[in-house]
């Protein structure tokens, strides 16, 4: 086997040409049809009688395909290993057919994986989002938890704090769809949804309320896509009930929803655990956001790492594991969405990088304990993490984190920073979603489920 690689004007592009002897083909071809010719049958020849001259012009194209869709991805896997390329991606894969008795030969163009200096990612400057949680956030939760799991009476209308309104809703525009599973939902158990609040004010059992709506009218603070729209949504209204009593927060509430041992302590530093995971998961986002600008800020004034196409505008198809540039195929995409997908590549470009350099342990330990870490809305994180850790594809994710995570400890060591404190509110103002969860369940108590969504850092 013959190999050459040629240099092309871009930095990055290596055009790899390869030649096979045809003997290394043909006989192996050979081998093939002979293997079959004991058996062939053929109209006008007796089985296992067919001339080897009319095998070879029936099956030897067939077979050479074969054999050469099996060897092809061999062949270019060990002429890359030889002359040492580490390829990011391909642009061009040109396997032409092969003539009997003569030398084989292909190319291929591939992408090679750009150099990453140290000074790349190290003395970044760039903003760092900082939270806590205060005890009246704590307060605050176990205060829901206790009207949520208060008795309940019907009432004959909501018209007051704490009613629950057991409801169904489905699209108002489409009449075919059903409804949902009943929901429960709480009246002024949070000013960041006053104005939802108000449209249920006066309901009664059997109602049923049609409304427009998005998140930014019912949910205070929320900045909506621009593209979002208002929906028509139908609300059936199943139940209108009150308390029995004053909910109190006690060591009768934590007995209730299930602590053993601590009362109310315990309720109130498991509450404040599952803050404390809401607050890491609502900044580690940012903050990655903002490593990947100052990153991509930095790289575009210097030119140090230019950045492989074939890692961002692949149409999907990959060889080897590697992603294939089809010029004519290259899917239609606007400067922001092509900016975006620069600058993640670019990070993950780093993030390998420093890896290599620092070898970073993440055996399954460490793995399994970063999970258990990312479970804090889970009830039992340690059974939570087992459970992720018998799924081989939720454990190469975890790692995947955990590495970013370690790339992103290394960043920081020589970065520049400016923190900006977030408070607790506003972060909940920004994700209406994970706070619904607080407020609008399924039944039964929503103490039986995670109380927010399992957000992964991504």
């Amino acid at each position: 086997m013959q190999v050459s690689v040629e240099e092309l004007d871009n930095p990055l592009e290596r055009k790899i040409s390869i030649c096979i002897p045809s003997e290394w083909i043909d006989l192996e071809v050979d081998k093939k049809i002979q293997e079959q010719a004991k058996h062939y049958k053929m109209p006008g020849f007796r089985p296992g009688k067919v001339p080897g001259k009319v095998l070879q012009k029936r099956l030897g194209p067939f077979e050479t395909l074969n054999y050469l869709d099996e060897r092809f991805p061999l062949w270019l896997t060990e002429a890359l290993k030889l002359n040492d390329l580490r390829v990011a991606g391909f642009t061009s894969i040109d396997m032409a057919p092969h003539e009997r008795g003569k030398q084989y030969q292909f190319s291929v163009t591939a992408e090679i994986m750009p150099d990453i200096p140290d000074a790349a990612y190290e003395n970044l400057s760039f903003v760092v989002n900082e939270s806590e949680v205060k005890e009246q956030h704590v307060q605050e939760r176990l205060e829901q938890m206790a009207i949520k799991s208060a008795d309940y009476v019907e009432v004959r209308a909501a018209d007051a704090a704490q009613h629950r309104i057991t409801m169904q809703y489905r699209d108002g525009e489409n009449p075919d769809q059903d409804f949902t599973p009943e929901l429960y939902y709480y009246l002024d158990l949070n000013s960041r949804e006053r104005e939802f609040d108000k449209m249920l004010k006066g309901v009664r059992s059997g109602d049923i309320l049609e409304i427009d709506w998005d998140y930014h009218t019912l949910f205070e603070g929320y900045v909506p896509d621009e593209a979002e729209e208002k929906k028509k949504s139908l609300i059936l209204i199943n139940h209108v009930e009150s308390p029995k009593e004053a909910p109190q927060v006690n060591d009768e509430l934590a007995e209730k929803l299930g602590i053993e041992e601590g009362g109310l302590k315990e309720l109130a530093g498991q509450v404040r655990s599952e803050l404390e995971w809401f607050v890491r998961q609502s900044i580690d986002k940012p903050n990655l956001n903002h490593v990947q600008d100052a990153l991509f800020k930095r790289n575009e004034t210097s030119g140090a790492i230019p950045i492989p196409r074939s890692m961002y505008l692949s149409s999907g198809a990959f060889f080897l594991g590697k992603p294939v540039l089809n010029e004519a195929n290259i899917p239609e995409m606007d400067e922001s969405r092509i900016t975006y997908l620069r600058k993640n590549v670019l990070y993950h470009l780093v993030v390998n990088r420093i890896h290599e350099r620092f070898k970073f342990d993440l055996d399954e330990n460490k793995i399994k304990e970063y999970v258990a870490s990312q479970a804090g809305n889970y009830q039992d994180p340690e059974m939570y993490a087992q459970n992720v850790m018998r799924d081989k594809e939720q454990v190469f994710h975890a790692r995947f984190q955990l590495r970013q995570l370690k790339a992103i400890e290394k960043i920081l060591e020589t970065a520049i920073t400016k923190t900006e404190y977030l408070d607790l509110d506003q972060l909940l103002s920004a994700s209406p979603h994970m706070l619904r969860t607080a407020r609008i369940q399924q039944k039964p108590n929503i103490w039986t489920e995670p109380f927010l969504y399992d957000s992964r850092f991504i």
